[in-house]
């Protein structure tokens, strides 16, 4: 059987399981065409292209995909992700939803019967380019994910310190023994990898640890504008790189600009793993 679609429309909730976040509120619509075996019905044997448009809460997709033995590969131009059901965040971070930036469409394949949270992970394949706004300041990532290892190369621009960590987060960051109030910019360059087994929101926030910082072509670097602890105004730029073992995060940091009192400030900062 074969058959050209001119338009269709179907709710994901049928087809998803019902921990899967985000996606079973949402439909597919697009054109396209479909052909396959009446003999035998299956999805391995299902072959199709189609225009596609997701729909989801808050955000969605356009794109192309096409479906053959078993595997579906798509090609999306334009997405829109929200983060919140997959992230959970203090109150006072704006999280924007997740965009394509790159110049090249988002790259995205799987197992046609392998897509809820728990079997997804292992069997999708993913490249491309996204962009985020958090608060005043952003973040672009350049990731591929294969079959549960990923690898990313995260940037970002003027994300207020208040916001990201705030006082009562840089309390056991400093084991208690001082009270720290932070003002200021972040920009940094850190590259990431790792192991994900399944798309849930535990594991997730599991995999995005100091402990997945490794080395990449670009090396590791934080870049903080207008720093001040406390009441201590320091160098209006300040840079250095980022170390880690196991153990701890390291933070070696110097004043590049705008020294207040005529010496570049230097300081190394290191934090336990086990805190952060």
């Amino acid at each position: 059987w074969d058959a050209q679609i001119d338009r269709f429309q179907v709710s994901l909730a049928p087809f998803l399981a019902a921990d899967t976040p985000l996606l079973p509120a949402g439909n597919v619509s697009g054109t396209g065409t479909a052909a396959g075996s009446l003999t035998n019905f299956d999805l391995n044997t299902l072959v199709a292209n189609s225009d596609l448009t997701l729909v989801v809460p808050d955000g969605g997709a356009d794109g192309t995909v096409t479906v053959a033995n078993g595997r579906w590969d798509a090609q999306i131009d334009r997405f829109r992700l929200p983060l919140s059901p997959f992230v959970t965040l203090p109150d006072n971070i704006a999280l924007n939803p997740l965009v394509n930036v790159g110049k090249e469409p988002l790259r995205v394949s799987g197992l046609l019967n392998a897509i809820t949270p728990q079997t997804l992970a292992a069997n999708l394949t993913a490249s491309g380019t996204v962009g985020v706004q958090i608060n005043e300041g952003g973040a672009v990532v350049d990731a591929t994910f294969n079959r549960g290892q990923w690898q990313a190369r995260i940037q970002t621009e003027q994300l207020p310190l208040a916001s990201l960590v705030p006082r009562d987060r840089l309390a056991t960051l400093s084991n208690g023994l001082a009270a720290l109030n932070l003002e200021g910019e972040l920009g940094a360059t850190v590259n990431l990898a790792g192991n994900l087994t399944e798309f849930t929101p535990a594991a997730i926030a599991s995999a995005l640890t100091p402990r997945a910082i490794v080395e990449g072509k670009l090396p590791n670097q934080i870049r903080l504008h207008n720093l001040q602890i406390n009441d201590a105004e320091l160098d209006k730029l300040i840079a250095g790189s980022i170390q880690v073992t196991p153990e701890q995060v390291s933070l070696n940091l110097s004043g590049q600009e705008g020294s207040i009192v005529g010496e570049r400030d230097e300081f190394t900062v290191a934090f336990d793993t086990g805190y952060i």
